[in-house]
């Protein structure tokens, strides 16, 4: 990671501000500048076309800065994310983001992905089966959300389904550092056990070679290069976070946004067809990366009428992009037929998300599932009841439903 005159301390202050200073900001408008502190600026960046700007310049670097000698809380959630998925593709900028993303490319090509739709139908009509058994409330975040990518998680990367728990706490884990510091500790614990397992992964699928998508990607060879053990280990996190997490939030609040706007329910029940441009929508409308995402200056940028400088630190507002009434009519209306394909839910540039179609395809199946499973479906408590946790992504904790 980079180094500046930005201390240590300096960081910790200008991560803990910038949630609070996001809050007041609720339309998209033009690039402002947040703060100054120790001769680094914090900029962010609401319009569509500033974020879009943003995240195809070579001047913005993702190595966004961790400190280089962790105090307190703070400084250790950074120093254990970093390590776990500091080599990621995440994480790096060209020419190393290309070399690994060439190299991982292939893995999550549209024909592997799309093969995967029977399993994700048998997975998700078990799942219903199970919810269709009980009584009373269920909380679909934790019993179907979760469940679905988790296993499919598990299954392409080859690891036992009796892992599917401590997966659940990883990945809890790496999204509920920064919103429960009190109890960072035991996340970073939590952090390193799953390092030294995924390490342990590693060596056992380089000796069995191809077969799921982690044995795969040991084999893959692109121009005499292999990706190292710690490039794998960081894939693989990177898969139990963004595969899994992203997904699971994805299916909450898509299910969330239809129970809370009945019509479009009834529409896309009757309207299978329109299950794709849906997810779409709900990835738009209310996405799992909410608010944002960070990125560093290297060079003086010129975006949105300002330049600014070196050395900033800048934050893409995606969820308020996601809004800008420039790009999308009546943005604050959810409308499962509309064109939403310009939404920036999976990023922009390149790292837009490689793992996009597999998360849209488990969405459409998940949520098309459950919805024609259940006709009845409704809300167990008021909408205002329901609880958000927004750490780096945004989710409901739970989901109480009754199914009919």
């Amino acid at each position: 990671m980079s180094t500046t005159r930005y201390g240590d301390d300096q960081i910790v202050e200008s991560i803990q501000a910038l949630g609070p200073a996001l809050a007041r900001i609720t339309e998209p408008r033009p690039p402002e500048l947040l703060w100054e502190i120790g001769g680094r600026q914090q900029w962010v960046l609401t319009r569509h076309a500033d974020v879009t700007a943003l995240l195809a310049a070579p001047q913005a670097t993702v190595r966004v800065q961790v400190p280089t000698n962790p105090q307190g809380p703070v400084g250790e959630a950074l120093m254990a994310i970093a390590g776990l998925i500091g080599g990621s593709m995440l994480q790096l900028d060209p020419p190393e983001h290309t070399r690994q993303r060439k190299l991982v490319v292939r893995a999550f090509s549209a024909r592997r992905v799309d093969a995967l739709r029977p399993r994700i139908e048998q997975i998700a009509a078990e799942l219903l089966d199970e919810l269709a058994r009980r009584s009373g409330p269920v909380d679909l975040v934790a019993e179907y959300a979760f469940q679905l990518p988790i296993r499919v998680i598990c299954e392409l990367l080859g690891a036992p389904v009796a892992r599917r728990e401590l997966f659940r706490e990883w990945s809890h884990a790496m999204t509920s550092l920064f919103a429960d510091l009190a109890n960072a500790p035991t996340y970073v614990g939590l952090l390193n056990d799953m390092a030294e397992y995924l390490r342990e992964l590693v060596v056992v699928k380089r000796g069995e070679g191809a077969g799921d998508l982690l044995g795969d990607l040991a084999a893959v060879e692109v121009d005499g290069q292999h990706l190292t053990d710690a490039e794998m280990v960081a894939m693989a996190a990177l898969l139990i976070f963004a595969g899994h997490e992203t997904t699971t939030n994805l299916i909450a609040l898509g299910t969330r946004a239809l129970l809370t706007h009945p019509d479009q329910l009834e529409l896309l029940r009757t309207r299978p067809d329109l299950r794709n441009s849906a997810m779409e929508e709900f990835l738009r409308f209310d996405g799992p990366i909410n608010p944002g995402l960070n990125r560093a200056i290297t060079a003086d940028l010129p975006v949105g009428g300002v330049v600014i400088p070196a050395g900033s630190a800048v934050y893409a507002g995606v969820s308020l992009a996601n809004r800008d009434p420039a790009v999308f009519a009546d943005p604050d209306r959810l409308d499962v037929t509309r064109d939403a394909g310009k939404h920036l839910g999976f990023g922009y540039g390149i790292h837009f998300c490689l793992g996009a179609r597999l998360a849209k395809l488990e969405g459409e199946v998940a949520i098309g599932a459950l919805i024609e499973r259940f006709p009845g479906m409704r809300l167990a408590v008021p909408e205002e009841e329901l609880k958000l946790r927004i750490s780096g992504l945004r989710a409901l904790e739970a989901l109480p439903v009754l199914l009919g």
